[in-house]
């Protein structure tokens, strides 16, 4: 029983990565390839379909091509059996090829709207990249981590053009961000990345499709971990003489308590940045203009180090740090963490001084500063959010606190 089907040769592209499609003549057991002289990108194969994908320009006529010659040796062998002759391959390569000259089939002209349209969409991604000049070091690392699941996501298929992103395969992209376990709101992130990526692409003419549009990112409520007043004032107090490298960390995030600077910009900060009584800083994340005044806290913390702050630690670093801080500081107030997995939501009880790190004092800053009775969008300006929905977090959860401290004292009269 003989057997053909269409195939490409991937082990042997030529320099502009084209492979070429043969007819493969099985008989008895044994096969022989013949050319069909069409050459395509790999990517363009359906190899369970034997055919061209719809993306590839002239994808219709080539199919019908291939169609016509995968045909002509069909009925080639049907006449060598009607006529008693044994269709074995050798057979067969020779005397059909001299029957059929190969298919000559001309390069199809291939537009530069196309061209963007068949590109890669890994490729798509990082041409954004090598455009957005003012990202910063950690903007450009959030996007490299996203393209690294896109990757995984996208698997063997990793040239598939960025007009496949259909409606379908974003939902897959979706569901396979979900399938890895992540947290609603770090999947949320991560579309919020990829649609940032896909209306540069839909705007710049490398996608047909905007049906990422209608993707929904997930979302949950934030837990906010801050220290109060009280908790602070330990914090400040702890003796830590004998482990230098640990106070030194305890005073920049003390800093950070009294200025609310992100981690970056407290990296960031240099001696010419601090003036007499306050802080001038562009903002490394949001490039905004921030003049933060010096509170006598955040003041002899500068003193202590000769007008200047110690050397920043890694971040990374510096949280482990911070938590065994907190850990000698007896933070061990029990904490309820609440986090959802799609539909799943998992509660965990942690020690506070577990859940300490370098964003903690921005946090705190913003709670303290509330409670002690600054505006909302005075602390805005000092801290740079833009959101108001940010800062309403934070003001609901000092006016809970009034609430809780009104009603002990007058739980008795």
């Amino acid at each position: 029983m003989a057997t053909i089907k269409l195939v490409i040769r991937k082990d042997k592209a030529n320099a502009q990565g084209e492979c070429l499609v043969y007819l493969l003549y099985t008989h008895q057991a044994v096969s022989v390839k013949l050319s069909t002289n069409v050459k395509i990108n790999p990517q363009y194969w359906d190899e369970d379909g034997q055919k061209v994908r719809r993306s590839l320009r002239g994808f219709t006529v080539i199919n019908d091509l291939l169609s016509e010659k995968k045909a002509q040796l069909e009925k080639f062998v049907r006449e060598l059996l009607i006529q008693g002759i044994e269709p074995n391959v050798n057979f067969v390569k020779e005397n059909f090829l001299k029957q059929f000259a190969p298919v000559q089939i001309a390069e199809p002209v291939i537009s530069e709207v196309d061209k963007k349209l068949t590109k890669p969409f890994l490729d798509v991604y990082q041409v954004y990249l090598a455009d957005q000049t003012l990202y910063t070091v950690g903007t450009i690392k959030r996007f490299k981590t996203v393209h690294t699941h896109i990757t995984h996501f996208l698997g063997s298929d990793v040239n598939v053009p960025s007009n496949a992103f259909d409606r379908e395969r974003c939902n897959h992209f979706l569901k396979f961000l979900h399938s890895l376990g992540l947290q609603n709101n770090t999947i949320g992130n991560i579309i919020k990345t990829f649609k940032t990526v896909m209306h540069w692409a839909l705007e710049n003419g490398y996608l047909t499709d905007p049906a990422f549009k209608k993707l929904v990112r997930p979302s949950a409520p934030t837990d906010i971990i801050y220290l109060n007043s009280k908790e602070l004032e330990i914090l400040m107090q702890l003796d830590l003489n004998s482990k230098p490298s640990l106070d030194r960390v305890r005073d920049l995030f003390i800093f950070e308590c009294c200025t609310g600077l992100r981690y970056s910009d407290l990296q960031n900060l240099k001696s010419e940045d601090i003036k007499e009584n306050h802080i001038e800083i562009t903002a490394i994340k949001t490039m905004d203009k921030l003049r933060i005044p010096l509170n006598p806290i955040a003041i002899s913390v500068l003193k202590k180090y000769g007008g200047g702050l110690p050397r920043v630690v890694a971040n990374q670093k510096m949280n482990e740090m911070l938590k065994e801080i907190g850990k000698l500081a007896e933070l061990t107030e029990p904490v309820k963490i609440v986090r959802f997995y799609g539909s799943k939501r998992m509660e965990e009880v942690l020690e506070k001084y577990q859940l300490i790190s370098s964003h903690t004092a921005r946090r705190t800053f913003v709670t303290q500063s509330l409670e002690r009775g600054m505006r909302p969008e005075v602390i805005m300006k000092l801290t740079g959010h833009s959101d108001i929905k940010t800062m309403m977090k934070y003001v609901k959860i000092t006016e809970k606190k009034v609430e809780e401290e009104f009603l002990n004292a007058w739980n008795t009269i």
